[in-house]
């Protein structure tokens, strides 16, 4: 028997494995030759698969499926969720998991299309539902599954669609710690379109090759991360985060890593000038010109700096959009490589092996 229900989960709290599955139902789908998965990275979920039949686990209360033998064992709580044919997107972060499934076809609606990279090739379905979807617009496309995030501004949105009961699953990759553990939530979204083998294969080739490119690394870099704030201070780039992970991962030593706060003083950043090799303002700009001109500040460092400068700005289209946060956040092992390109680039490298990132300086 199908049941449908809302499901309005979120996969972002670090919870305990299996934390929702009991010891009985465990057993009953162990009997039935469903496979635990072993997370590497990720404490998001709990998954257990039998070829691209899945019972996932997230902190929600309930279990989703699709098998109906799964549906038939000890376990409580059970949501049968048929593999989604009509998806929307509220972020853009895990589009790449559907273009490497093959399935952008799959999605009718995505948040600020506009931004994306060459969407309207790659995605002449999608409606774009701007950066605050109405329910109104995002009903109207009859989805039968969404892919969300945590946000305070949309939660009343969420709202009004549990009173539809539409399947929303938030898949807060941004709360993760490490790139692999964003990139292990492919798997989550795999088994949700009836791909869980797929998606598993895929992440265990990208750690892999993460692994053995992070084996190379043989020297440090010093490397300031961040901008200033328009007239304010320098936002630094958390050493908690994921990209934080990944530049140390690539080499890189944060020559603001000594300093708790997020906000600084931007003449902290004059002074640390002599021991900086390289600066990533993670902007899109495409010319040092253009953080040069922000403030009186900027064009006085600008003018004192003597080291590369990079910007994911390599892959742009006409309207603006950029590859980078299309696939870098899924595709870890990828940009690892671009870091370490620009860890070790002599004085006259022109960054040709690049694939997000740009040198403008």
């Amino acid at each position: 028997m199908k049941i449908f229900l809302t499901i309005i989960i979120s996969t972002f709290l670090q919870v305990a494995m299996a934390k929702n599955l009991s010891d009985s139902c465990l057993s009953s789908l162990k009997k039935n030759s469903f496979s635990l998965y072993s997370n590497k990275y990720s404490k998001a979920f709990t998954l257990l698969f039998k070829g691209n039949e899945f019972v996932l686990g997230t902190d929600s209360s309930y279990l989703l499926t699709n098998s109906k033998v799964a549906l038939e064992s000890e376990c409580s709580k059970m949501t049968f969720v048929p593999t989604p044919s009509r998806i929307v997107l509220l972020s853009s972060t895990i589009i790449e998991v559907f273009s490497e499934l093959g399935l952008l076809d799959k999605i009718y609606g995505i948040s600020e299309k506009k931004y994306l990279y060459k969407s309207e090739n790659r995605l002449p379905k999608a409606y774009d539902l701007g950066q605050m979807p109405k329910a109104e617009r995002l009903l109207s496309m009859s989805p039968d599954f969404i892919f969300a995030y945590e946000s305070p501004s949309l939660e009343s949105l969420y709202d009004k669609l549990s009173l539809f009961k539409i399947p929303v699953l938030k898949i807060n990759d941004f709360k993760e710690k490490h790139p692999l553990g964003r990139a292990e939530l492919r798997i989550v979204v795999a088994s949700i379109m009836g791909k869980a083998q797929t998606g598993i294969s895929i992440f265990e080739k990208i750690d892999k090759e993460y692994q053995s490119l992070k084996s190379q690394v043989k020297s440090k870099k010093n490397v300031l991360l961040g901008d200033q704030l328009s007239h304010g201070p320098w936002r630094k780039i958390g050493a908690g985060t994921d990209f934080g992970q990944i530049v140390r991962d690539a080499g890189g030593s944060d020559v603001l890593g000594d300093f708790k706060e997020d906000l600084l003083n931007p003449e902290v950043i004059l002074s640390k000038v002599k021991d900086i090799d390289i600066w990533l303002p993670q902007n899109n700009v495409t010319k040092l010109s253009a953080l040069q001109n922000r403030t009186s500040f900027m064009r006085e460092f600008v003018k004192a700096i003597n080291f590369p400068v990079a910007t994911y700005s390599n892959r742009l289209d006409l309207n603006g959009g950029t590859e980078f946060w299309d696939r870098a956040m899924m595709r870890p092992d990828i940009l690892l490589r671009d870091l370490i390109t620009l860890m070790n680039m002599g004085k006259n490298s022109n960054g040709n092996k690049l694939t997000w990132y740009k040198v403008i300086r």
